[in-house]
């Protein structure tokens, strides 16, 4: 098994990734996840950070938590924005500078080593932004003209002012009642913002994500033609399952939550096989993976680990973009451990570390 061992001299020198609840709904987070190039079929793994994307903006991420990640192994990372931070040009991170300029250095910290996608994830600026998941402010600016030249204007800002290898267009950008229709959805703002971003960079790699809640299957009836645009799911496991589900992800989740992890993996191969149905394989990104309900450095649930390894084999056996699962956190998710300032791997993190590429 694949061990992580970081000196303290490492650590002194140190810089996602991520949701499905994408961001982490308690704040502060990375994000373990890979990414697959489309051409080459490149294995990418790494962590999305969403501490980037909650106030206070970037008080834990720097060059230490980005060095651990290349030590393991990691190849990619994701970074979650917000545009209030970006717009006010915070400066409560742990440089003390700009938020631009935070992100600008986190990003220079991570390459050449690490590829970097820049997700375009809030605007808690915005009144409407009420809680964490902002699904109602989401649908004002997909809707609303001046909102989404805006957000599109930033996502330019970005692109040019810190120079990202991808740009994700909005962090899950809507469900059933809380957005207008796919299609409106798709020629309002998805088309529009890839052609924004493809005037300032026209090589650089577009995540987009369906709706409602992030399904994919409007882009089987309306596919995008340009292979540097990816097709971005999430996908976490509960037991038992809380709130509207499909019989596969119950059967799957149940299964997981008693202990018939056999059948448990069957479960989730189908459900993803069914989920990624007559889309390009490589041009999936499954952008983030889960235990919900867990808390601290490990899962509650006993069987956490059978689920992460089912997720990651499906990912890799596939040859799919992306795999995510949260690492840093005030709370849940903790790739990282809080005990430790964020200098070593939980058990949630090692294992992982395990399944790096490298």
């Amino acid at each position: 098994m694949k061990r992580v061992a970081l000196s303290l001299a490492l650590l002194l020198f140190i810089l996602s990734v991520t949701a499905v609840q994408s961001l982490d709904q308690n704040g502060d987070t990375i994000s373990s996840y890979g990414i697959v190039n489309s051409t080459t079929h490149k294995l990418w793994w790494g962590a999305v950070v969403s501490d980037t994307a909650w106030a206070p903006w970037g008080h834990i991420f720097n060059k230490t938590q980005i060095d651990i990640l290349k030590q393991s192994g990691a190849t990619a990372v994701r970074i979650m924005l917000d545009k209030k931070a970006w717009d006010t040009a915070d400066t409560g991170n742990v440089l003390g500078v700009a938020y631009r300029d935070y992100i600008k250095q986190l990003v220079a910290w991570c390459k050449p080593e690490l590829k970097v996608l820049l997700d375009l994830s809030l605007d808690t600026s915005n009144p409407s932004w009420t809680d964490d998941y902002g699904m109602v402010a989401k649908k004002e600016i997909i809707t609303t003209s001046a909102l989404r030249t805006a957000w599109i204007n930033w996502g330019k800002a970005v692109i040019s002012y810190c120079n990202p290898d991808a740009i994700g267009i909005m962090n899950e950008p809507g469900g059933s009642g809380e957005t207008t229709t796919f299609n409106y959805y798709y020629d309002n703002f998805v088309t529009p913002s890839i052609n924004a971003y493809r005037s300032i960079n026209p090589n650089i790699i577009v995540f987009v994500m369906g709706m409602p809640f992030w399904d994919l299957s409007g882009f089987i009836t309306r596919p995008i033609a340009d292979s540097n645009v990816i097709y971005e799911y999430h996908f976490y496991y509960n037991y038992p399952v809380v709130g509207s589900a499909s019989q596969l992800q119950i059967n799957m989740s149940n299964a997981y939550g008693e202990g018939r992890l056999t059948e448990a993996k069957n479960y989730l191969n189908q459900y993803l096989n069914w989920k990624f149905s007559g889309l390009p394989k490589a041009r999936i990104y499954i952008g983030e993976v889960g235990v919900l309900g867990m808390t601290g450095a490990v899962p509650s649930d006993p069987n956490w680990n059978a689920f992460m390894q089912d997720s990651y084999d499906y990912t890799k056996q596939q040859q799919l973009h992306g795999l995510v699962q949260y690492a840093i956190a005030r709370t849940r998710y903790n790739m990282l451990d809080p005990s430790t300032s964020y200098t070593t791997l939980t058990p949630y993190g090692e294992l992982w570390a395990q399944n790096c590429p490298v």
